[in-house]
């Protein structure tokens, strides 16, 4: 898989993941891909993003592209109201 393009992508546990782009660390340049899973803002490296797993003899993507992103409802519930600003947290 080439850099992920914003959207949503499938992991190969099933649960679907909202990709908001490719991000660098300011330090080592390393890239990583930014997504919303679970009303949570994630990092990935973008090695692992983009690699494959290997489960009971067959390999596949670790992530699969499913769609371009047409239901903005995930970005947006998370930008209105992000985790990090609840008590607690």
């Amino acid at each position: 898989m080439e850099k992920p393009i914003p959207g949503v992508y499938r992991h190969f546990k099933g649960h679907t993941c909202v990709v908001l782009g490719v991000s660098k660390d300011t330090e080592t340049k390393e890239e990583f891909v930014s997504y919303i899973h679970d009303g949570q803002l994630w990092n990935r490296p973008l090695a692992m993003f983009t690699g494959t797993v290997t489960r009971h003899g067959k390999t596949f993507p670790r992530f699969v592209f499913v769609d371009m992103l047409k239901n903005m409802v995930p970005l947006i519930e998370y930008l209105a109201n992000p985790p990090y600003l609840k008590e607690g947290t």
